[in-house]
């Protein structure tokens, strides 16, 4: 079950790379198909949940922590959800 997340929750998703690491370039539904059942690579993203749109979660990397009007966020992480194998909403510690 994946949780439902808040904007701002500083999550890790666990997913599914389609990157042909061997050539530069993205797969085909097809040889994602293929990639996929032999267990491709899979990769760990840890981000501050910024919202969901046209299929993806959108994360950064960091974002202004002062209390502002117009945040600043940097370094974008799109995951396409269909991609997700595991989401994990992180505890801050103080």
């Amino acid at each position: 079950m994946k949780p439902k997340l808040k904007k701002g929750d500083v999550v890790e998703i666990i997913w599914q790379d389609t990157n042909i690491p061997e050539s530069p370039g993205w797969m085909t539904e097809v040889e994602h198909e293929e990639w996929v059942n032999n267990l491709g690579d899979l990769v760990r993203s840890v981000g501050i949940y910024i919202g969901r749109k046209k299929g993806f979660i959108n994360l950064v990397g960091d974002i202004d922590a002062d209390d502002v009007d117009k945040k600043s966020i940097l370094r974008p992480i799109n995951v396409g959800t269909g991609f997700i194998k595991e989401i994990y909403v992180l505890k801050r510690a103080k």
